[in-house]
């Protein structure tokens, strides 16, 4: 599984990244920085909803991001193949270095006129 174009992650990382729902389901977040229309949005829905264990995945356009509503009954699902699968490359929400989604690194880059004194 991808954590960011190119770079693998373990299924443990996932269950890390995840948040503990109760029952036995998890939630994560995931950028999907090539997402742009309605047709991005039905495919990268349509493949996650398609693997077993997947509870529902709804792709936040504005933000290009994926919620995944998931459980851990046979392992993780695979999330980022199913989706690489399909087209779209995907990474976790909080990369650090903004690796993945460069449009949000520039858009969250400190910006000289916001901090300098009127």
């Amino acid at each position: 599984m991808l954590l960011a174009p190119g770079r693998e992650i373990a299924e443990r990382e996932i269950v890390l990244a995840s948040r503990d729902m109760g029952d036995g389901a998890f939630q994560i977040q995931f950028s999907v920085p090539q997402a742009h229309c309605a047709a991005c949005i039905a495919s990268i829905e349509g493949a996650l909803q398609s693997l077993d264990g997947i509870i529902a995945a709804r792709v936040h356009l504005t933000s290009r991001r994926v919620a995944v509503k998931w459980r851990n009954e046979s392992g993780v699902p695979p999330m980022f193949d199913a989706l690489k699968a399909v087209g779209y490359d995907a990474c976790l929400a909080e990369t650090e270095d903004g690796a993945c989604d460069a449009e949000l690194s520039r858009l969250l880059r400190p910006q000289p006129w916001r901090d300098s004194p009127p």
